[in-house]
């Protein structure tokens, strides 16, 4: 007995793309979802070695060292928000190798290369993916030395000795839910002594070390 083969008609094969093409439609949003959920832990893990980065530069240059948003590129070319650690340069660095004064008082309330602020070193930005917020690191200084004592912003003055350390809980790194509303995922809780930082996980640990 002969057995015949038939082949899809061509109604079949686009009831067929049709239904590909739908559930191909279905799942983008889930799986672009996932793809930005990964770009964001990434960029959470590089601010942490940032800030372990600025920390360390403060200990070996002895030098004030802080944290900046800065504009700089992203992967694609395009100008968005990041964040990089900054080392202040003291007043008349080159008549002054000790650094008597540093940072140089124009550094204290002025960006890196304005108003009269010069910072020679800095580290590699780390670009803020959409949905990811980390403002409140802005102006976070370590003083250097040995003790690398770590200091909060306070109104538009930074890296000054009379600077109070963060607050528990105000070093927030912020994640937008679907809905685009922005909610605290990781916190970095400070050692007032040290001047270490370490991530904490505010899924996990709701309620403490500052996590809301």
């Amino acid at each position: 007995m002969k057995t015949s083969h038939r082949g899809m008609t061509l109604l079949e094969l686009m009831a067929a793309v049709a239904i590909l093409g739908i559930l191909m439609a279905l799942s983008m949003p889930g799986l672009q979802g996932v793809i930005n959920d990964r770009r964001i832990s990434a960029a959470q893990r590089a601010i942490y070695l940032e800030t372990l980065e600025a920390r360390q530069q403060a200990r070996s240059s002895r030098q004030p060292v802080r944290l900046a948003i800065i504009s700089s590129a992203d992967e694609n070319g395009r100008l968005v928000s990041a964040v990089r650690w900054e080392q202040l340069d003291c007043a008349n660095a080159a008549t002054d190798p000790w650094g008597s004064q540093c940072p140089m008082p124009a550094c204290q309330t002025a960006a890196c290369g304005t108003g009269g602020c010069t910072c020679t070193v800095t580290g590699t930005p780390v670009p803020l993916p959409p949905g990811l917020e980390a403002s409140s690191l802005d102006g976070l200084c370590w003083l250097g030395g040995e003790s690398t004592r770590v200091v909060a912003r306070t109104g538009t003055t930074t890296c000054s000795a009379t600077n109070a350390v963060p607050a528990a809980g105000t070093l927030r790194l912020r994640k937008s839910d679907p809905t685009g509303t922005y909610l605290v995922d990781q916190v970095l809780s400070v050692n007032a002594l040290t001047g270490a930082l370490r991530m904490v996980d505010c899924t996990s640990s709701p309620g403490q070390y500052g996590c809301p």
